[in-house]
């Protein structure tokens, strides 16, 4: 996926910052700006290194996604749009649970469909 097309559509979603990571060679890439995110050490621990990330990725084996890891105000929707690839969203949110749960599911959906058509 083209990184400019993939930062146009977090403008989109009004997401900030993601990672975009290969499972194949462990490299990871940052889209847009973490710099608004109250804490970023949500990117470190999951995206840290080639280790952490394909940790991530174990971790996501059998899991209903996207799934969601959260500090403070911070929020991860953690997606796998195809077997090779894992993504990031992070943003700071402060919807309630119920309204949380339906707008990740939407970027999940969304991110599945932007790396389909890349």
């Amino acid at each position: 996926m083209d990184t400019k097309t993939f930062e146009e559509q977090l403008r989109e979603w009004n997401v900030p910052f993601a990672m975009i990571a290969d499972l194949e060679t462990g490299d990871a890439i940052r889209v847009g700006c973490s710099t608004g995110l109250e804490f970023d050490d949500l990117v470190n621990h999951l995206f840290r290194d080639t280790e952490a990330i394909l940790a991530t990725s174990r971790y996501l084996e059998g899991q209903i996604l996207p799934r969601i890891w959260n500090q403070g105000q911070v929020s991860c929707v953690l997606c796998k749009p195809n077997d090779q690839t894992l993504v990031g969203l992070f943003l700071s949110d402060q919807r309630n649970p119920v309204e949380k749960y339906r707008w990740f599911q939407q970027l999940n959906s969304g991110v599945v469909n932007a790396f389909a058509r890349a």
